[in-house]
């Protein structure tokens, strides 16, 4: 259910050319995960300019682990990016996202890449109770000091089951962003939104996309009434005018049908919520949609939404 709405701030569609399409970064779309129960999360935190191997969490399927790509020190706390892999939720690698997370430092940001647990062992909400443990692992204040971060600016990029799970993460809740988990900004990069029965026939889905969120879902089927944890995991039954701005980026002819963007795009927009969505021509999926047009957008929505 849509929740309270308030005046719509600023929305913006970008339809790309082909010509716009000579691929600058092709980075590789990898994992996800699941679990149940909220994770507790871990302590410690070595600094350093590139970091490997920090655990964020050790629990039931773990630990979890990421790596980390550091700006160069700042006299201020620098905003922060959690980079989520895609991979279908059975497979993937928090590597797959080094590309973008060195990218984002010479920007001037801190990334981290995650990991998460995988289906089929750990279903829905794990791999969302993963992510927020690292928003919450980073807003320690010991982990915070240690990586001269700035707790109130964290922002979540995801890449196809990734994006599902930033998606997740970034609108469930309400109130303040800076408080607990929520974080106050979302990239979306080829993310389902709507997972119910009418969702999953939004567009032309695939069956092997039906199938990837099925499995995440732990449920053997869509159809209607037979997999009733399918709403509470959509994103976009979660709107709501207290959420994060958000970046939307979906191919016209890929594994996720763009209708799953617009669909999400629409939602925010209803909300009050500021959101930008960028369909381009073609099959790319994921992070393969960060050609250096579309990778320059995400530096200045981070930018904006980060100040």
């Amino acid at each position: 259910m849509m929740r309270a709405k308030r005046a719509r701030r600023s929305v913006r569609v970008t339809l790309l050319s082909a010509s716009a399409l000579m691929v600058a970064t092709m980075l590789v779309a990898c994992s996800s995960t699941g679990g149940t129960g909220q994770p507790a999360p871990s302590t410690s935190a070595p600094a350093g300019p590139d970091v490997t191997d920090v655990t964020y969490w050790n629990g039931d399927g773990g630990p979890l682990k990421f790596d980390g790509c550091l700006p160069p020190k700042a006299d201020q706390p620098t905003a922060a990016v959690i980079l989520i892999h895609g991979g279908g939720f059975v497979e993937g690698n928090r590597s797959s996202m080094k590309q973008l997370c060195s990218q984002l430092a010479d920007r001037g940001y801190a990334a981290f890449s995650i990991d998460y647990r995988f289906a089929p062992a750990f279903v829905f909400p794990s791999q969302v109770d993963d992510v927020s443990a690292a928003v919450s692992w980073l807003r320690q204040p010991e982990n915070a000091a240690a990586y001269n971060i700035d707790p109130a600016r964290i922002a979540l990029v995801g890449s196809s089951a990734g994006a599902i799970l930033a998606q997740e993460q970034g609108f469930r809740g309400n109130g303040p962003l800076s408080d607990g988990d929520r974080v106050a900004a979302v990239v979306s990069l080829s993310g389902v939104s709507l997972m119910t029965a009418p969702g999953l026939q939004l567009g032309k889905p695939s069956r092997e996309g039906i199938k990837m969120i099925l499995t995440y879902l732990g449920c053997a089927s869509a159809d209607e009434g037979k997999c009733p944890q399918s709403a509470d995991a959509s994103a976009l039954s979660d709107i709501d005018s207290t959420d994060p701005p958000a970046l939307l980026f979906n191919s016209d002819n890929e594994l996720v049908p763009k209708e799953q963007a617009q669909s999400m795009h629409d939602a925010l927009a209803q909300a009050g919520i500021t959101s930008e969505l960028t369909i381009v021509p073609g099959t790319q999926h994921g992070v393969q949609l960060l050609n250096q047009q579309n990778r320059e957008q995400l530096f200045a929505f981070l930018d904006s939404a980060l100040a």
